[in-house]
């Protein structure tokens, strides 16, 4: 059996188990209740039950949602059980730290998985969601035949979740990164931070498909089994997890087909080992040895022809060693024929964006994949020859293809290409030489890199940018401030940095949740952006906390601080206009801390601490 066999047959194993799983359930029946759960329903608790981002399983926004929200839902409606879904924006650990400790904010999880240790500290119900463990990796990267291949590798795991402790007790060779959410591990796969992710089938295709990471597949499955998991309640409310048990244990194998369906079908899509097609190919280029050993004797059987004429008495001889020779070169010249057929139609089926052009640079033959890539059909790239292509001779494409064919040597390289059909993409480019029919060809393959790429841009902007506003954040800050304070210095001109604090933002948080918090903090990011010159900088360095750099405000301290004083002004009007917060109307106020500076002797850090102060001065007085 194959290994893509293998797969299958596991996928095919795992549905039978769920089908099984799912026809083996009751149908509902009222529920018989004991006198402990009698008197806590009696008592009209409310269970807040946290609802992270961990979909198609739960989804934290717009409003909690999912497959786990419909079979949690349905459970504490026929057991009786009021619940209060708790969006968080917590990982997973403070959300099980809460719930085991002070519960503050939680008294249940939605999903978690069955642990000796936690049982010590929560109470389970049965499991009612479940999918494998599976390996994922990048489609360029060396093929993972299972766990054991990841040895030495860097593997990218959720903080917290029972796989970290299984590969680490089993597999200590293993790299662990541990990332705060599925996403994070598997953009890091994605970027090329880490070489593998071992997750959870059905949540991990969902965020594959929802975020376009194209360049990651499923590679192989692993010895964990499956990812099942129930809902976990405070110790001290074990009743709970009784009463919800019982009310799971009346739901139907229609209604949990229904929610199955709802959410969509998991998707198991394995990596492609491309070792067999490599194998062909090369005995494809062993036949043309072959080819060329024919030829060879095609020329001993000239000149036994001439060793005829001389020698009519071994006549007979020579026409039958003739016969034999040609009827042995008939039958491997239709064995090479075929050969090369049959290599020519793995190019063109292959997924892998492939084209050959002939010595003169003309497109002798290309594939689908390669047409799909520069958003072409098949027959306008064979009209081409890529000599005369300006989208070629712009790169180093052109280059290295004539380089290859004067030196018959291969050459590999990454490159930005806009076709000559108007499509910009990122590609990473491999020339192989050859001799086919006698001619010197070239085969070129072709990889994707533009998802890639943009994954890296936006990394690389996370790095230096506010996620909630967009803003600079306190390290792209810090290295404007000191740009500014060098050219302050060299063109003796002041600089101004205003510190500004949101007045009663706590309270706000507070009273009317975070997701206010959040819309009052994007507001005000707009409106000090629509005060300033496009040289200026707004940034936000953590809360409710932001910073302004002035730039080239004249060559005395009292110009510069007229100016800021007129700047601060202005910030405070803007900020005080009243605030819509999804129908919420807010009246808001900003504290704010000047300091001016001329570029000597003042660094970055301490200017900040010095307008932080100025700040919390003003808020005092005020």
């Amino acid at each position: 059996m194959t290994f893509h066999q293998a797969l299958r047959c596991l996928n095919a194993l795992f549905s039978c188990a769920l089908w099984i799983c799912l026809s083996v359930a009751q149908a509902a029946a009222p529920i018989e209740l004991t006198p402990e759960e009698t008197r806590w329903l009696a008592e009209n608790h409310t269970v807040r039950i946290r609802v992270g981002h961990y979909p198609p399983y739960n989804f934290s926004k717009p409003e909690p949602a999912g497959m786990a929200i419909d079979y949690v839902t349905t459970a504490a409606a026929r057991a009786g059980v009021r619940i209060e879904l708790v969006a968080s924006h917590e990982d997973w650990n403070s959300g099980f730290n809460d719930v085991i400790g002070p519960h503050k904010r939680y008294d249940a999880l939605l999903l978690a998985f069955r642990t000796p240790e936690r049982e010590q500290h929560l109470a389970f119900t049965r499991e009612y969601l479940s999918a494998p463990w599976v390996i994922y990796a990048r489609q360029d990267s060396p093929y993972f035949s299972g766990v054991e291949a990841l040895k030495g590798k860097v593997v990218a795991l959720e903080a917290g979740f029972v796989i970290v402790d299984k590969l680490r007790r089993d597999y200590p060779e293993v790299q662990i990164i541990e990332v705060k959410s599925t996403l994070d591990a598997l953009l890091t796969v994605a970027t090329g931070q880490a070489d593998a992710y071992i997750g959870n089938l059905a949540v991990s295709n969902y965020f594959i498909r929802a975020n376009q990471l194209h360049n990651l597949v499923v590679a192989a499955p692993t010895p964990f089994g499956s990812h099942s998991q129930g809902m976990a309640v405070r110790k001290d409310w074990k009743v709970v997890a009784g009463l919800l048990d019982k009310g799971l244990a009346t739901m139907t194998n229609d209604e949990r087909i229904r929610i199955e369906e709802k959410w969509g079908v998991i998707e198991f899509k394995q990596k492609v080992d491309y070792t067999l097609a490599w194998q062909i190919l090369a005995a494809a280029f062993i036949l043309l040895a072959f080819f060329y050993w024919n030829r060879r004797l095609a020329a001993e059987i000239g000149r036994r022809k001439l060793a005829e004429a001389a020698a009519q008495d071994s006549a007979a001889r020579l026409a039958a060693e003739r016969d034999q020779l040609e009827l042995r070169v008939t039958e491997r010249t239709g064995e090479l024929s075929e050969a090369l057929d049959f290599n020519e139609t793995i190019l063109l089926n292959s997924p892998l964006p492939m084209a050959v052009y002939d010595e003169s640079g003309q497109c002798v033959m290309v594939n689908d994949a390669f047409a799909a890539l520069v958003g072409a059909s098949r027959a306008q790239l064979l009209a081409q020859n890529f000599n005369q292509l300006e989208s070629w001779k712009k790169t180093t494409l052109l280059g290295d293809c004539l380089a290859a064919l004067k030196f018959h040597s291969p050459e590999q390289r990454e490159c930005h290409l806009l076709t000559s059909f108007g499509k910009a993409i990122w590609i990473e480019y491999r020339i192989l030489p050859q001799f086919l029919k006698g001619q010197r060809h070239l085969l070129i393959q072709f990889f994707d890199l533009t998802e890639r790429k943009r994954l890296e841009d936006e990394l690389r902007d996370a790095a230096t940018h506010d996620f909630l506003t967009g803003l600079p954040n306190r390290r792209l800050l810090l290295d404007r401030l000191q740009r500014a304070l060098h050219v302050s210095r060299r063109q003796n001109t002041y600089l101004a940095v205003l510190f500004l604090d949101l007045d009663k933002f706590k309270l706000l948080n507070d009273t009317h949740g975070h997701d206010a918090g959040d819309k009052l903090l994007k507001e005000v990011s707009s409106r000090l952006q629509n005060e300033l010159r496009d040289s200026d900088t707004v940034a936000r360095i953590g809360g409710d906390e932001f910073v302004v750099l002035l730039e080239g405000l004249g060559p005395t301290r009292e110009s510069a601080a007229s100016h800021s004083e007129l700047i601060a002004d202005k910030l405070r009007a803007a900020t005080a206009v009243e605030y819509d917060l999804d129908g919420l109307c807010y009246h808001g106020s900003v504290s704010i801390g000047i300091r001016i500076y001329d570029g000597n002797n003042a660094a970055p850090d301490e200017i900040l601490k010095d307008a932080d102060v100025a700040m919390y001065k003003n808020k005092r007085s005020h």
